[in-house]
């Protein structure tokens, strides 16, 4: 596969050798995280059984241009189609073309072969593959409301606070705008089908039992098209986050089998076109977006061909003298972009504050890898993620970056952290919502799942809610995993003056320990800052090792802690996320100060972070 770009959208070239192209639409907001590794797994079946594809990301969305809260996004990613499918003729010696599109992605493909193009006419598709398909968007937007509804009754109060102040609708971190909600809710597929002035030939519908494509069938066969309809039986599998979600591998099979057999059924094999093959050749050289005084450049890192987008200023006289560089870290198995398009933000900003910064798929996840990976719950927390980061800050100090910071979330800051003990190429670590110090060895995420519990604070608040109390003697919920928990505090209180003691004479923690990754990053000088929920259950991890939040590191200056009553653990709420973002802006703008900080006790560093960002310290 080699990387495009067409009218400020990022994609991916995948080589056939036949006269078929197919290209793919993904969804919108989260489900277009959650299916990236199957709109790859789609696009690598496809182009072993010698067609081309082309999969990328809509306008305001992944690493195309545009910010997610734009105005005009539901026309733009329609019209995006229409350029893709131009861009794929161009690249590709094709005479047949289908539109394979998953959920919000199928709709946008049935529309985009229903209407015109820029050109005035049509653009030519022969079939259309839709997958799950949002028929009435008013349906799907409740749908999507009961999705964050179920998110937002476990956040702390704050954060629930928060939320009611955000100026648009907002889907586990994903903001959609006024307008794209109302366009989306006065969607009616089945009438779109009816007013098009073009349809194609053949339309494959694989929908659950649930879902409203009968209608969709109906208006189509009274259109003439040709329809196949099957069961989408893995949907459950499929629609959920990558780590928990598996490859509809059935799915594939069969929407692979109808595509190529249309092809089998008339299509020629494609001849030898010189002119569309150096296109094809040209489609390979290095890559890059820029825009609004950004440069966004697709990069390949380290032996391992990691993905990468390196994003910075476009004038060297904006670049920041002395400036750190940023590493962002996947979370969980996100592509690069993360929950929310977080990463994407964060990069832009500090682009506009003249910092570089480098936002990288671990292998496995993304675009990085050999190919699309099934079962994605073992690359959290592994070694591997480990050495991908390590191997990152190494690939940008011998580019010539200096002071490369790494920033994670949640995994992401458990890679980063323990990257720092792995390479000198980290000068330090912006670590948010960090879980767990130690992952175990053997321990999967099923069995972290399992052993999750709420933060001390959280279950304080918890005995003052008559509701919690009801539901615990309702439902005979088991109070010992919270007493374990509780527990575990407490012993961890009570040890630390011995551990404290035993320092004193002398005694050196084992590497593999929460403590022994301070002290060595200590000894070189690394800077941690880390940041949490007030309410997020890793304060009881920092805790537990390092004591109360405000006495934790006196002895390391190179050790900062901040909390926001705002930030919830994923970042989904857009108060959180902004004040992260705008923490990270602060602290590596002044990273100078932070760096030359010699003056015991100095509150210089935190004196210059934005007071506009809602933190508190407590015991």
């Amino acid at each position: 596969m080699k990387a495009i770009t067409f009218d400020g959208c990022l994609g991916w070239l995948h080589e056939g050798c036949s006269a078929y192209g197919v290209v793919l639409c993904e969804p919108l907001g989260h489900e277009a995280l959650w299916t990236h590794k199957l709109m790859r797994a789609f696009a690598e079946r496809l182009a072993d059984e010698g067609l081309w594809v082309l999969r990328f990301n809509y306008p305001c969305a992944g690493d195309s241009l545009g910010d997610d809260i734009d105005a005009e996004r539901f026309s733009k990613s329609v019209d995006s189609i229409h350029r893709a499918i131009a861009t794929l003729r161009a690249h590709a010696p094709i005479s047949d073309l289908t539109l394979l599109g998953i959920r919000a992605g199928a709709s946008f493909a049935m529309l985009a072969a229903a209407a015109e193009n820029d050109s005035g006419g049509a653009s030519k598709v022969d079939a259309l593959v839709a997958l799950s398909p949002v028929v009435r968007g008013r349906s799907y937007m409740r749908e999507l409301s009961l999705i964050q509804q179920q998110w937002l009754e476990t956040a702390p109060p704050a954060v629930q606070q928060e939320y009611l102040k955000e100026h648009c609708v907002s889907i586990l971190g994903h903001r959609y705008p006024t307008d794209l909600v109302d366009e989306i809710r006065a969607l009616n597929l089945s009438d779109a089908v009816n007013n098009a002035s073009s349809l194609p030939r053949a339309v494959l519908l694989v929908d659950t039992n649930q879902g409203d494509s009968p209608a969709l069938c109906t208006a189509l066969q009274s259109r003439g098209v040709e329809v196949s309809s099957e069961v989408f039986l893995e949907f459950p599998a499929t629609m959920r986050e990558g780590t928990r979600s598996r490859l509809p591998l059935k799915t594939i099979d069969s929407i692979a089998h109808w595509i190529v057999q249309r092809m089998q059924d008339g299509a020629p094999t494609a001849g030898h076109d010189t002119e569309r093959a150096k296109s094809y050749e040209s489609a390979g050289t290095p890559v890059a977006l820029i825009a609004n005084g950004i440069s966004e450049s697709l990069v390949s890192v380290g032996p391992a061909q990691l993905s990468g987008i390196l994003c910075g200023p476009t004038e060297i006289a904006a670049a920041r003298p002395g400036s750190p560089t940023l590493l962002i870290a996947s979370t969980a198995s996100n592509p690069r972009t993360a929950d929310g398009r977080v990463a994407v933000r964060l990069a832009r900003e500090m682009a506009h504050h003249g910092i570089t910064t480098l936002r990288v798929d671990m292998r496995g996840i993304g675009d990085s890898g050999a190919q699309a990976t099934d079962d994605q719950s073992g690359i959290p927390y592994s070694d591997r993620a480990i050495e991908d980061i390590a191997t990152a800050a190494d690939w940008l100090a011998a580019q010539g970056h200096r002071d490369i910071i790494a920033f994670g979330i949640c995994s992401g800051a458990y890679a980063s952290l323990h990257a720092a003990t792995k390479t000198t190429s980290l000068a330090g670590v912006i670590a948010i919502n960090l879980a767990r110090f130690i992952w175990p060895r053997g321990m999967t995420l099923d069995d972290a799942r399992k052993q999750q519990t709420n933060s001390t604070r959280g279950y304080l608040a918890s005995v003052r809610n008559w509701r919690k109390w009801r539901r615990l003697i309702c439902e005979r919920r088991d109070p010992r995993p919270v007493l374990r928990e509780l527990g575990k505090v407490l012993i961890g209180r009570m040890g630390r003056p011995l551990v404290r003691i035993a320092e004193r004479f002398g005694w050196q923690p084992p590497a593999g320990t929460a403590l022994g990754i301070i002290h060595h990053l200590a000894r070189r000088g690394a800077k941690v800052l880390f940041v949490y929920g007030e309410f997020d259950p890793g304060v009881d991890e920092l805790n537990r090792y390092f004591g109360p939040v405000r006495r934790a590191f006196k002895r390391w200056r190179q050790v900062r802690v901040r909390t926001m009553r705002q930030l919830d653990h994923s970042l989904y709420g857009t108060s959180g996320a902004d004040a992260v973002i705008d923490l990270c802006v602060e602290t590596l703008t002044s990273w100078s100060e932070w760096k030359t900080e010699n003056s015991p006790g100095s509150n210089r560093w935190y004196q210059k972070l934005n007071p506009t960002v809602c933190t508190s310290e407590f015991l």
